[in-house]
């Protein structure tokens, strides 16, 4: 995996696991143009996330506010979604993670490793 310098343009997300948190910042949504709805896929086997665009009827899709959606960050609050990756990438709990991302070439979607050994994490 291509390793990324923590920049405002680079996509990126932050995993809260104490408060069961997703953050995708502003930098992937625009990666994804701006989406109205997105859906985040969980891969354990390839230790990966990918957050990317999708309709309303998507199953497992996470609406966007239209005011918020070029201007701000969106946040996803799921004890589920964060306690899957939290075990899947084996993260201590009570722990913030910032991961970058690379666009998936040719698609509306973003690739996230699940790895505390990458460039790509920052943890807190």
């Amino acid at each position: 995996m291509e390793s990324l310098p923590f920049s405002d343009e680079a996509p990126a997300i932050t995993v809260d696991i104490g408060r069961h948190r997703l953050r995708i910042h502003r930098s992937t949504l625009r990666r994804l143009d701006n989406p109205m709805f997105v859906r985040i896929l969980v891969n354990p086997s390839d230790k990966g996330i990918v957050v990317e665009k999708c309709t309303e009827s998507t199953a497992g899709s996470y609406r966007l506010m239209q005011s918020n959606a070029r201007k701000h960050s969106m946040e996803v609050y799921s004890s589920s979604l964060v306690d899957e990756i939290s075990d899947c990438a084996g993260f201590d709990r009570y722990r913030t993670v910032k991961l970058l991302g690379l666009q998936i070439r040719g698609q509306s979607a973003v690739f996230f490793r699940l790895a505390s050994d990458s460039t790509s994490v920052c943890t807190s």
